[in-house]
């Protein structure tokens, strides 16, 4: 799940590269290079397909900790247990933002939504409890 993790991570980069090339090239109109950058953009249907086997993978990996938090709580969206599995692996905040491709400030509010989701006081750690399942 690990490496599988930072394939995603360096996939959700190299986009953002991407992103930084076409707006340079937007300003000197070169289609040539536009082009090429296009053809790369078509890895984000295998990101999509990356999550895919990584949630996969880690309800495979944690078949009760899943059903456990899926009946607790029937309302998590993909994202939500994505955002739970990469809690329980016990990333951080920055590696959560560059796993999912959002800034800080989105795994902040991502964090926020999924508390609210979980009925938790804002006393309460989001990383502890979803430990205990």
């Amino acid at each position: 799940l690990a490496s599988k993790a930072l394939n995603i991570a360096q996939k959700n980069e190299m986009l953002t590269s991407l992103k930084e090339d076409l707006k340079e090239l937007h300003q000197d109109n070169n289609s040539v290079q536009v082009n090429h950058i296009i053809n790369k953009l078509h890895i984000d249907k295998q990101i999509d397909d990356n999550w895919e086997q990584f949630t996969s993978q880690f309800i495979e990996m944690n078949p009760d900790f899943y059903n456990n938090i899926t009946k607790s709580y029937e309302n998590l969206t993909k994202n939500d247990i994505r955002l739970i599995a990469l809690l329980k692996m016990k990333y951080d905040s920055n590696s959560i933002s560059s796993l999912l491709n959002i800034s800080l400030e989105g795994v902040k509010k991502a964090r926020y939504r999924l508390r609210k989701k979980l009925n938790l006081s804002s006393d309460e750690n989001l990383e502890k409890h979803i430990m205990n399942f």
